[in-house]
């Protein structure tokens, strides 16, 4: 089972985050037909998507990540919510590994682009921040956006090749950076000790007893079949009469999962019926 755990680390003036997708992208492999490159992308995206959506306070709290870039990647983008349930996609899934510099490939289907957060948080106005993509392996983009566009400097630990377990370093307020510094030096000295599944005993290796805070990740799609009536209801009738007369059929694909749901010229009356 996909897991974030959190807890305090020296002197509770650094707090950690650890994340676990690996099973959310095998998912979302599955439904994509993702070759690897693309497979790593998205992880990339996932384990960041999870971190932020771990950070989320209220039950009605959601937030989309959208990494547009300028190569062949073109777009990917996760949706997360406050119970850590997440969703995503890419434009291309069909990027694969040609050579053994696999980083050097992930820049060049990058290339450049820009990282943007959209936060609903209950408030009038959700929350916009964004950050350009400038390293192009995603994970210190993603860096230099908490940095800059959440005033929480971040540093992250990638703890397997496939991108898909990382640990996520936060100092508290008044807290020294050569703590973050300090913590981030611990972990990558000691990677090799979250191997195993107990992480808790891991983490407690390295920085002593603290109470920990798990919680269960995994990928999940939000849609159904009222779900898209609604959407269909916004599209208006004449827009949906159209379509039927065209082609006999409306149908609508979920670009999460993938699942196709089909509206005959019957379907399309019973939504405005009224």
């Amino acid at each position: 089972m996909d897991t974030v755990i959190k807890r305090q680390i020296l002197n509770n003036d650094c707090y950690i985050t650890y994340v676990d997708v690996s099973k959310s992208i095998l998912r979302a492999k599955k439904i994509h037909n993702l070759k690897k490159l693309s497979q790593n992308l998205m992880a990339r995206l996932f384990i960041n998507l999870a971190y932020m959506s771990s950070n989320l306070k209220n039950e009605s709290d959601k937030l989309t990540i959208n990494v547009r870039t300028e190569g062949v990647a073109e777009n990917v983008l996760g949706v997360g919510d406050y119970n850590l349930n997440l969703r995503g996609f890419i434009d291309n899934s069909n990027i694969d590994y040609s050579t053994n510099d696999k980083e050097s490939e992930l820049k060049d289907v990058v290339k450049g682009g820009r990282i943007t957060v959209i936060k609903s948080m209950g408030l009038k106005e959700p929350y916009t921040g964004s950050a350009q993509i400038t390293n192009k392996n995603i994970i210190e983009d993603f860096c230099s956006y908490y940095k800059y566009s959440e005033q929480n400097e971040t540093k992250v630990v990638v703890l397997n090749k496939s991108c898909t377990r990382a640990i996520f370093i936060n100092l508290y307020p008044f807290a020294s950076k050569s703590l973050l510094l300090e913590a981030e030096r611990v972990i990558r000295e000691n990677k090799k000790l979250f191997k195993s599944d107990n992480i808790k005993e891991a983490l407690e290796s390295l920085f002593g007893e603290s109470e920990i805070i798990s919680r269960k990740v995994k990928y999940k799609c939000n849609c159904s079949r009222s779900y898209i009536k609604k959407i269909l209801i916004t599209m208006g009738k004449s827009e949906l009469e159209s379509i039927i007369e065209e082609n006999g059929k409306v149908e609508v694909n979920c670009q999460f999962c993938e699942k196709n749901y089909t509206f005959n010229k019957e379907d399309v009356q019973k939504l405005f019926k009224n």
